[in-house]
């Protein structure tokens, strides 16, 4: 993976980690489809995720996603010796399975909570997960992990949250001044380092 890509990645995990309160280890919530094309592009998927987020990650299955695999066949032996690699994830539904999608929109839930990554091959799982803030998406492509880009619901709440944070400092100081907002902020920031 290029160096310049690593560094997009970094940045990216860093809004996620200030926005939404994200912190190593990441914890990355694997679906089956995602399985079935790690095993297809033969990629060591702990490598691989340690590539793209450069910083200590759990990865995590549902027993949906594992039993979406097991009732696949033969054909998928290398997706669910991938998917022994993973802890299971507990999800509501063990005594009756649904399928791998709703199973891992159902985890997530409506907040993302628990601040997963999901990790997932499936187009319209991952059109859902966007309309949810917080969530970082990654995929296989090209024998490689690849993060995607922040989602503009994601990127209009962090900015709500930023233009909140500086209306209520200027409300706390009574200045009228940006650029006086703007230092405080940065001295604040320095603080708490």
């Amino acid at each position: 993976m290029r160096s310049k890509t690593q560094r997009a990645f970094k940045r990216l995990l860093h809004e996620y980690t200030l926005g939404f309160g994200f912190r190593t280890p990441y914890q990355i919530l694997v679906d089956a489809d995602f399985c079935k094309e790690a095993a297809k592009q033969k990629i060591d998927v702990n490598v691989e995720f340690q590539k793209t987020f450069q910083d200590p990650t759990l990865h995590f299955i549902t027993e949906c996603s594992v039993q979406e695999l097991r009732r696949n066949g033969g054909g998928s032996f290398e997706a669910q010796q991938i998917a022994k690699q993973f802890e299971r994830r507990r999800c509501p539904h063990t005594h009756a399975p649904i399928g791998s999608a709703e199973c891992v929109l159902q985890v997530v839930g409506p907040t993302n909570e628990h601040n997963y990554c999901v990790a997932s091959q499936n187009e319209s799982l991952r059109e859902k997960l966007r309309e949810i803030p917080g969530i970082p998406l990654v995929y296989v492509k090209a024998h490689m992990v690849i993060m995607e880009m922040m989602p503009k619901k994601t990127k209009q709440l962090l900015k709500q949250s930023r233009i909140s944070w500086v209306y209520r400092l200027a409300r706390r100081s009574r200045s009228t001044s940006c650029w006086e907002l703007v230092k405080k902020r940065n001295s604040l920031s320095r603080k708490r380092r």
